[in-house]
């Protein structure tokens, strides 16, 4: 099966570990294995050996070891990792994946800090990185990521406060923060983001009061603050007669 371009063999009840052998399919292009049961580590070989592939799906299996070198794999456009027991740090070599357009690393073992190169990915539209271990700050070019449209930080031990620059996320429909430990108000500037469906910031130290431009976001959905120190009114969240 040399001309092998598309192999998908997700939700099923494999239990293999992931072979080396793979690499050898040098024109899949779309490999997609999440929901099984594969154990083991992440060939290296997959992201350095396989210069046609774009999309790697391998979330939601048993996978362990640290997250492999990403230096060959620039070329990607879909990379999920999530839900397994994957360690390491996001490497700075991820500023360089200009074609990437979702980034699912949710629910694993991630530690270090969000590096800024991330945040300037010109075709990046979901970034999930919550139920991690990462520390640090918001980085203040998150509004680089002009096409983002899914931003996922939560359940981390994330500080510092919400960037004013995540008002210029203006296709932006979900964004959640919650359970981190930032400090400091709510943005004004998130009123902008028109397209948002879901906001939620609760536990954290939020400070000040809820802007009144979230009286704009008129398509919102699912809106929690819950377990801060917030103060002021909401009245202006609730529609006149």
């Amino acid at each position: 099966m040399t001309n092998l371009r598309h192999l998908g063999v997700g939700s099923n009840r494999l239990s293999s570990t992931i072979p080396d052998s793979l690499a050898n399919l040098k024109d899949l292009r779309w490999l997609v294995a999440e929901a099984n049961r594969l154990t083991g580590t992440i060939p290296t070989s997959l992201f350095r050996d396989m210069p046609l592939l774009t999309t790697l799906s391998l979330f939601d299996n048993l996978l362990t070891g640290s997250l492999p070198p990403l230096d060959n794999f620039t070329h990607a456009r879909s990379l999920l990792l999530a839900e397994n027991e994957i360690h390491g740090a996001l490497p700075d070599v991820i500023g360089d994946f200009d074609r990437l357009e979702s980034l699912g690393f949710w629910d694993m073992k991630l530690s270090g800090t969000l590096p800024p190169e991330l945040f300037s990915l010109p075709e990046l539209a979901a970034l999930a990185l919550g139920g991690n271990e990462i520390t640090g700050t918001i980085p203040g070019n998150i509004g680089n990521l002009s096409l983002l449209q899914g931003l996922s930080l939560e359940e981390n031990l994330l500080t510092g406060t919400l960037p004013a620059s995540l008002e210029d996320l203006l296709e932006l429909e979900a964004f959640s923060a919650h359970s981190n430990l930032l400090t400091g108000p709510i943005p004004d500037g998130l009123g902008r983001c028109k397209l948002l469906r879901l906001l939620e910031l609760g536990n954290n130290e939020l400070t000040g009061s809820v802007p009144s431009t979230f009286s704009d976001l008129a398509i919102l959905e699912w809106l929690s603050f819950r377990q801060n120190n917030l103060t002021g009114s909401i009245d202006f969240l609730c529609p006149s007669n």
